[in-house]
């Protein structure tokens, strides 16, 4: 069962629920890109002659990994939402 505020169960957004939300996603963005540069990072310092990427090539994934992460997000969010 999930626990529902009360503007939930009437049926409305509040608006701090959605600022909130806005806010979480950002920061989970950032930490996501933030996440992905860094493990490339080590990886690459770790294994530079079998993995040979260039900063412009680890930027290019973190940013593809955390717009996967983003649509993940904003397809669970709009899920919870439409209970």
């Amino acid at each position: 069962m999930s626990k529902r505020t009360g503007s939930e169960k009437r049926g409305r957004i509040d608006v701090l629920d959605l600022v909130k939300e806005v806010i979480f996603f950002l920061f989970a963005t950032v930490g996501c890109f933030g996440y992905v540069m860094l493990m490339l990072l080590i990886i690459c310092c770790g294994a530079v002659a079998y993995l040979p990427l260039t900063i412009e090539r680890m930027l290019i994934i973190a940013a593809v990994c955390s717009v996967l992460m983003d649509i993940w997000y904003i397809v669970k969010t709009v899920k919870k939402y439409r209970k």
